[in-house]
């Protein structure tokens, strides 16, 4: 197994206690496992402590819709979102799907925070221009700072939890794209075959 960074592991939180807020497809599917075409980086790490695996996509990032305005090079300093995905499963090897996924979206960009630390946006995704709720999303962390080259910057990172299913619905799709409160931005085919990918080593 790939020994992933310590500041990674601590992605596993509570997933063996959590139960899936929606099941929002239940008809038995998989993804049949590939060659599948992105640079993202997926691995796996066991937590002796928990006698728990993480199977994590790595941090990686989307291009923001907000970035094909004004000039690109100081879009793409000041304007970041970056999206991740894991799950847990006990002991070492999988042995059953694993029915929660934690999905989480950390978002970089000027100005004050867009979200405080008790708002649960709606996280929508818009699948074949199919819309569906994914359930509530959690601010995690929401900061502002001030940077001597970039002045008012503001740091979110936002967390949400939905079914392996939930997940099927998503990869399955042609185009995706994700909303929550004034956020929204669309997954390329790339960022579709990563999650492709982590959900086929999903299943035993």
């Amino acid at each position: 197994m790939t020994k992933l960074p310590k500041i990674v592991i601590c992605v596993s939180l509570v997933f063996l206690s959590l139960v899936p807020i929606r099941a929002q497809d239940k008809g038995p599917s998989t993804v049949p496992k590939r060659k599948f075409i992105h640079d993202a980086k997926i691995g796996s790490a066991y937590d002796k402590s928990k006698d728990q695996t993480v199977l994590i996509m790595e941090w990686y990032r989307v291009k923001w819709p907000v970035m094909d305005r004004w000039d690109q090079n100081w879009m793409y300093d000041h304007y970041r979102l970056d999206i991740q995905a894991a799950c847990a499963y006990p002991g070492r090897v999988l042995a059953s799907t694993p029915q929660v996924v934690q999905f989480e979206v950390r978002i970089k960009h000027p100005g004050p925070s867009d979200f405080k630390s008790q708002d649960t946006p709606e996280l929508v995704a818009i699948v074949d221009g199919e819309q569906i709720s994914l359930g509530k999303i959690v601010v995690a962390m929401s900061r502002t700072l001030v940077e001597t080259d970039y002045g008012q910057m503001s740091y979110e990172k936002l967390s949400a939890h939905f079914t392996y299913q939930g997940l099927l619905r998503l990869v399955k799709a042609k185009n995706v794209d994700l909303r929550f409160g004034k956020t929204e931005f669309g997954l390329q085919e790339k960022h579709l075959e990563a999650l492709r990918d982590l959900a086929s080593r999903m299943v035993p």
